[in-house]
């Protein structure tokens, strides 16, 4: 099997299952108790927590374990704002439907919810910003990085203007960790939400990074709990966070983020992709979603048409490509389950007959070049079926 599709999971590096074995046969103790069985656990926990510090440059205490990005961007929303009169919130109308679904529970607690337009290219309309970050607005959540059509978000300047109006800005980077290591404490952001298994970790886990002003002003949200500074209940799942740890210790380079927008490291990876991509310009039936340039360096996304120019739905194609043991995805893997219109594709302006014909390659560091040479040729065959 050809595995082309990092956007939704990835496989775990070997080593990471062998440190998850081991942490799970020989610290498998609950860090909150405090025999020496509970200690040599919490160690391991908070090891692994300042580990992860010193990669991403934040302090220890702004790292909540939680169990993936789904559960960090629920509290960052939902929790967040239970010590606040309700307002209004921002979302992007190309969120993950994880975002989308916390900001409806605030609405149904009295929160007005705005969507921040997009052009074609998935870009957030910024003209809109003054409009969209007058009171009664109180939180932002934008997308580092979109996942089903790659487009990249000025999160920077969007954090800064957020910052100037005291608005609490959170920004989902699930897509862009993979790509590099950030520097946390040089963003303007007060929460970010990301997962594990995105860069070969373990799934079940993940990370909310909370800034000080937040920790500070909001202190204990369920102050029943001790866990991970009562922000989030329940024993820490210790090998996970360990092996995540360690995944992370894996991913190479920086990613530079300011005012002009986020570069991203040249990889193997990233090399890999502007490869493939040229390949695939001689295929006549592929019309490109997403920005060109503006995009995550390991994506590339796509909307498949017949020869009469109408389009071929992704999933049709997804099947007949995992038949050739070629594994690619019709965008989020948390919502093309159900078969829906594609929201994001409809979002950039594309009429319902083509919101289900998308297609999304996103390649990781276990691919090697040999294992591509035939792909553009079987997409194109397998379109020509269609």
């Amino acid at each position: 099997m050809i595995y082309i599709d990092a956007s939704a999971t990835t496989p775990p590096l070997e080593s990471v299952i062998d440190r998850i074995k081991e942490i799970q046969l020989e610290y498998w103790g609950n860090p909150s108790s405090i025999h020496n069985i509970g200690i040599s656990s919490a160690f391991i926990l908070e090891e692994s927590r300042y580990r992860i510090a010193q990669l991403i440059n934040s302090k220890p205490e702004h790292i909540i374990f939680t169990s993936g990005s789904t559960e960090s961007i629920d509290l960052a929303i939902t929790s967040f704002t239970q010590l606040i009169s309700p307002g209004r919130i921002v979302i992007s109308s190309v969120e993950h439907p994880s975002v989308k679904s916390a900001a409806k529970k605030l609405q149904s607690k009295g929160w007005e919810v705005l969507y921040w337009p997009v052009d074609s290219l998935g870009n957030v309309i910024i003209s809109k910003l003054d409009e969209l970050l007058s009171p009664p607005t109180k939180i932002v959540s934008v997308c580092w990085a979109q996942g089903e059509i790659g487009t990249i978000q000025p999160i920077h300047l969007i954090g800064k203007e957020c910052s100037k109006r005291n608005i609490i800005f959170h920004t989902d980077a699930t897509q862009v960790l993979p790509q590099g290591l950030i520097s946390w404490n040089e963003l303007p952001v007060d929460l970010m939400s990301f997962s594990a298994h995105k860069f070969r970790g373990p799934k079940g886990v993940g990370i909310l990074l909370c800034n000080d002003k937040l920790l500070d002003k909001f202190g204990s949200i369920f102050s029943v709990n001790s866990q991970e500074r009562g922000i989030r209940p329940g024993t820490q799942a210790v090998p996970l966070i360990a092996g995540m740890s360690l995944a992370m210790e894996s991913i190479h380079g920086h990613i530079t983020c300011n005012i002009n927008g986020t570069n991203f490291p040249e990889t193997s990876v990233t090399r890999l992709t502007r490869k493939l991509r040229n390949e695939l310009a001689f295929i006549e039936n592929l019309v490109y979603t997403g920005c060109p340039e503006n995009r995550l360096p390991n994506h590339i996304s796509f909307l498949a048409i017949n020869n009469s120019k109408i389009p071929i739905s992704g999933r049709k194609i997804v099947r007949l490509l995992s038949k050739k043991s070629i594994c690619v995805s019709t965008g989020s893997a948390c919502s093309i389950a159900l078969g829906a219109d594609s929201e994001i594709l409809s979002a950039i302006g594309f009429t319902k007959e083509y919101c289900k014909s998308g297609i999304r390659l996103s390649l990781g560091s276990w691919l090697k070049d040999s294992q591509l040479e035939n792909v553009p040729r079987l997409i194109d065959e397998t379109i020509n079926t269609l």
